[in-house]
């Protein structure tokens, strides 16, 4: 199984955090990507993700995973794929970044991960199960996606879905937020940000 690209991407990402920054004057690998709020009875239970991969990066994945070259992943193709080029980004918070009232908000290890191939671009779908009950005072859940070293570049594509489990109890309201932020080059950019108020 060829892994020529993926090892320095996933398996060896630790030896890229040890290079600065500064070394990424551009991205070796861009993803678009959604959310989805997952919602019960209770509150927000889970943070659903679409990775949809760029095109060099997406035929890297199929000619190194789909070993059948039917041209989709089958169950032990997507088991593998998740073993040994998505289960590493735990180390690194999957890129992913969840605030609760402008706090940091704590989320679990990933879940229900799916990779499919649609018209040559390989989709990474997976939850990041998430503790939040709804209260009689409003929430902001926030969730943002990227990497500050420039790796790899993130692009959320503002669509955000808000999934409800037997007509919760309580209001929602979802948008994306644009927030100027400083990065480690110390210059300024805007980032779109999934957006979640609910409250009973």
């Amino acid at each position: 199984m060829k892994k020529l690209f993926l090892i320095p991407f996933f398996t060896l990402i630790s030896a890229f955090a040890l290079i600065p920054a500064t070394a990424y004057s551009h991205p070796h690998v861009i993803v678009t990507y959604d959310v989805s709020f997952l919602l019960n009875e209770h509150g927000v239970h889970g943070i659903k993700m679409n990775w949809d991969m760029d095109e060099m990066f997406s035929a890297s994945l199929i000619d190194s995973f789909d070993e059948n070259k039917d041209g989709k992943f089958d169950a032990n193709e997507i088991k593998v794929i998740e073993n040994e080029a998505f289960s590493n980004l735990q180390n690194y918070h999957y890129m992913t970044y969840s605030y609760l009232n402008d706090k940091p908000n704590k989320f679990f290890p990933a879940e229900k991960f799916h990779a499919s191939i649609n018209d040559g671009v390989v989709r990474y779908t997976f939850t990041l199960p998430v503790k939040v009950n709804a209260e009689k005072s409003k929430k902001t859940l926030e969730v943002s996606v990227y990497d500050e070293s420039n790796f790899m570049s993130f692009s959320f594509t503002d669509s955000i879905e808000v999934e409800t489990n037997n007509n919760p109890a309580f209001t929602h309201s979802s948008n994306v937020k644009k927030k100027k932020v400083k990065t480690v080059y110390d210059t300024e950019e805007s980032r779109n940000i999934a957006q979640l108020v609910f409250n009973k």
